[in-house]
């Protein structure tokens, strides 16, 4: 561990960056960000660098309600909202090119897996948290429509290295072999994984389920619950998270008794081939294809469509 005279010679402009804040307005010394402690329009956040008493960086909260401020080991204690000691575990893996590992253990795999797979990847897991970063909050509230209230429900914050880079962060969701299907903001959003590409089920915690909504992307079924203004859907959910793996749809569906199954496929090419292919080798099920989004590349475009009016 390091000691607090260590810890503030990091500074906090850079400690910022590798959480994924970047300033919005530069004045000299004093940098401005929006607050990562809440949504904002006028960034209240500053930082002071080289303002303490020892040369160090401080900061300080403006906005309403906002917390007052100080040394990076307090940023690190309101950030990760941990203690003394562990501001200081974090600020150490920092400097030794740990980046975001945070406190927080990482989620267990879990022991259930429909597909066994190989595993091949240069992601590296470094952390799980609740999904708290403002970056990626605004993304799917602003470009995906999708609110806070709900993406906090199904998405986790994942903090990651990949290829040599380290200190990257994205948004994400456990799949069945017990990895992550990682999305980050952007235009040209990054997609990857953490480890073993699979789908991911949604069961229902009520017993006799006889219903079960497919989806190719987690966002899809995210804009369906911001259609609806509910939280959960009556039935089991599969999200696919690729078309290529329709096959241990179909193995999962074998394994069931549905009445009905809803399937909510892309309107493109791969997305016509994989809905053909299920109701071919589906014969006995009762195999719906929701067409309220044609016209739109998937359901969560339609979404998009509709805020846009």
């Amino acid at each position: 561990m390091i000691t607090p005279k260590e810890a503030k010679t990091i500074s906090i402009v850079d400690f910022m960056r590798t959480r994924g804040f970047e300033p919005a307005r530069i004045h000299g010394q004093q940098i401005f960000y929006f607050s990562p402690f809440r949504e904002e329009k006028i960034p209240s956040f500053n930082v002071r660098q080289g303002g303490g008493n020892d040369g160090d960086d401080v900061w300080h909260d403006f906005g309403e309600g906002g917390i007052s401020g100080g040394d990076i080991i307090e940023l690190v204690k309101a950030l990760d909202n941990t203690d003394f000691r562990g501001a200081l575990e974090i600020l150490g893996r920092h400097i030794r090119g740990g980046g975001a590992v945070t406190v927080e253990n990482i989620a267990p795999k879990t022991a259930y897996t429909l597909f066994p797979q190989s595993k091949s990847n240069t992601i590296a897991l470094k952390a799980v948290r609740p999904l708290n970063h403002f970056v990626l909050l605004k993304y799917l509230q602003e470009d995906r429509c999708i609110s806070p209230a709900v993406a906090k429900l199904y998405l986790k914050l994942i903090w990651y290295d990949n290829d040599g880079r380290k200190g990257l962060f994205a948004f994400g969701w456990r799949n069945q072999s017990g990895d992550y299907e990682l999305r980050s903001a952007g235009k040209q959003p990054f997609k990857a994984v953490t480890g073993r590409k699979d789908i991911t089920l949604f069961l229902s915690s009520y017993p006799s389920v006889t219903r079960c909504f497919v989806f190719e992307g987690i966002l899809d079924f995210l804009s369906i619950l911001e259609i609806k203004g509910v939280t959960e859907i009556d039935g089991d959910v599969v999200i696919l998270n690729s078309t290529s793996l329709k096959n241990r749809l179909l193995d999962f569906l074998s394994q069931r008794s549905y009445e009905t199954v809803f399937t909510f496929f892309d309107n493109d090419k791969a997305g016509r081939a994989a809905l053909e292919d299920v109701k071919k080798k589906t014969a006995h099920l009762d195999i719906r294809q929701q067409t309220f989004y044609e016209g739109f590349t998937d359901v969560n475009e339609y979404l998009q469509s509709k805020h846009k009016k």
